[in-house]
């Protein structure tokens, strides 16, 4: 019976100097609802949006072979279709990534929103 490798904890990732998001303060809550509320502040601040970009970038990817496949794309060689790829690949994860940061930012202005105090002070 093998035991289990053990987990190195995820590094604490800070914000850049002045870079910091205003957060509200989370006193009128109970301390556990305000540290879960932190927590996925913190979280959506630090979001990249690489989820949401590896996503775009399967499922274009998925669909150009898809089309090069069962379609076909006549008078082009393999180079021009391997560089097609590439491009479909790297535009579709830009823009998976750039929406993925975007949802993000939503979704913590959605709960600043949601949480702040009733004087609307932030913290």
């Amino acid at each position: 019976m093998s035991t289990p490798a053990p987990t190195r904890p995820m590094p604490r990732l800070e914000p850049l100097p002045g870079r910091e998001l205003p957060t509200p303060s989370l006193d009128h809550l109970a301390p556990g609802d305000a540290q879960r509320v932190r927590a996925r502040l913190a979280q959506l601040e630090r979001a990249c949006g690489c989820e949401l970009g590896a996503g775009a970038a399967l499922l274009a990817s998925a669909a150009y072979l898809a089309l090069v496949v069962w379609a076909g794309i006549p008078d082009l060689g393999l180079e021009w279709r391997v560089a097609i790829g590439i491009v479909v690949f790297t535009v579709a994860s830009g823009l998976g990534k750039t929406a993925g940061i975007a949802r993000a930012r939503r979704e913590r202005a959605r709960l600043v929103a949601r949480f702040a105090a009733p004087d609307g002070a932030p913290r």
